[in-house]
């Protein structure tokens, strides 16, 4: 589980939003952190590292692509091997 000391900085998380995150013990939960601040990296050229993140996301759960199921999967996932990020998961592969 995630401690407080890895908890992004910025108003969008907070402590005991990821208590939850323990009690859940049926549904796959992923949760990862790249603390930029609120606005996150959408600013940067094509939305940074965030739209890469999220564009990966999206492929994997709607297209089903395997090469975008690496970065969220897998034993280190590939976004924890990401410099900055931070990742919690549970119940997923």
């Amino acid at each position: 589980m995630t401690s407080e000391s890895t908890l992004p900085t910025h108003t969008v998380f907070k402590p005991q939003d990821l208590t939850k995150f323990g009690q859940n013990h049926k549904l796959p939960i992923f949760v990862g952190n790249l603390d930029v601040g609120h606005g996150g990296t959408y600013s940067q050229p094509f939305g940074g590292d965030f739209a890469r993140v999220a564009s990966q996301w999206y492929k994997w759960q709607l297209k089903g692509d395997k090469e975008a199921e690496k970065l969220f999967t897998g034993t280190p996932n590939g976004l924890s091997k990401s410099q900055g990020w931070v990742v919690d998961r549970k119940k997923m592969n």
